[in-house]
């Protein structure tokens, strides 16, 4: 699915934010993986596919994820107000508005605890919806809609609904997810998570 081509352009994205490469595996998007404040943060590709009822949907995306500890329940889901969307998100916690009319309007947010909201800081709106981010996630799957993720353990993660971004967009990218990582660092205090990539260098080290 992935070829040579998508070798270099995440090559090249890896190179300019000096951040680690990661070349194609089997079905595997190549990947940067940026160090940032001790996360590790992961730039990729993804094959997306959803059955709702007798509604089929498939997509490929670009998405920007990270693992992290907390020791308490931290989820939200934030997507773009669709039809689809919603019938998705129906039984996943309590539709909650920020009072930001503009982004209640393009987003719905999700969440059984409303004070998980705090760290959507007016920037992070602001950016969210100037660079169309389709969703932000906080749950306890790898990768978004990964394998469960072991005690403790979860992963922030945003994406948007095209491949090939430009490298400029792929850094407004990373500036976003900074500042979301700066801001659940401030108000959760959350902690770093060792990453299979991490593992993988420790054993690679040995």
């Amino acid at each position: 699915m992935y070829t040579e081509k998508d070798n270099l352009y995440w090559k090249t994205f890896s190179d300019s934010i000096n951040a680690q490469f990661m070349e194609r595996k089997y079905w595997y998007s190549p990947k940067a993986i940026h160090l940032y404040k001790g996360f590790a943060v992961v730039f990729d590709n993804y094959f997306f596919s959803s059955t709702v009822g007798t509604r089929s949907y498939e997509s490929l995306l670009t998405r920007v994820y990270c693992k992290f500890t907390y020791p308490q329940s931290l989820k939200i889901r934030i997507e773009k107000a669709s039809f689809l969307n919603r019938l998705v998100n129906l039984f996943h916690g309590n539709l909650y508005r920020t009072l930001d009319r503009e982004f209640d309007r393009q987003y719905h947010v999700h969440t059984m605890n409303p004070n998980t909201c705090v760290f959507l800081l007016p920037e992070i709106r602001r950016s969210l919806l100037d660079l169309n981010i389709e969703g932000l996630f906080i749950d306890t799957q790898d990768g978004i809609w990964g394998e469960q993720l072991t005690d403790n353990e979860y992963e922030v993660a945003i994406y948007v609904e095209a491949t090939q971004l430009k490298q400029s967009e792929l850094v407004a990218l990373k500036e976003l997810f900074e500042g979301i990582l700066d801001a659940l660092c401030d108000k959760f205090q959350i902690r770093t998570a060792l990453t299979s990539f991490d593992r993988h260098q420790t054993v690679a080290s040995l």
